[in-house]
């Protein structure tokens, strides 16, 4: 029992290693008009800037 269980997650992480040798790396850079913006999603936006 312990072993099958084993081997399925060896093998889940062999298909998700293998699936993401094949993705590409995206970088969007964005333009944000803060006028149309609440003040939760500005604050939330400069704590992501931080980092």
């Amino acid at each position: 029992m312990i072993e099958t269980k084993r081997n399925k997650i060896k093998n889940s992480l062999r298909i998700t290693r293998e699936r993401r040798k094949t993705q590409d790396v995206i970088i969007l850079k964005l333009k944000i008009d803060n006028d149309k913006l609440n003040n939760y999603t500005i604050q939330t936006l400069n704590t992501i800037k931080e980092y």
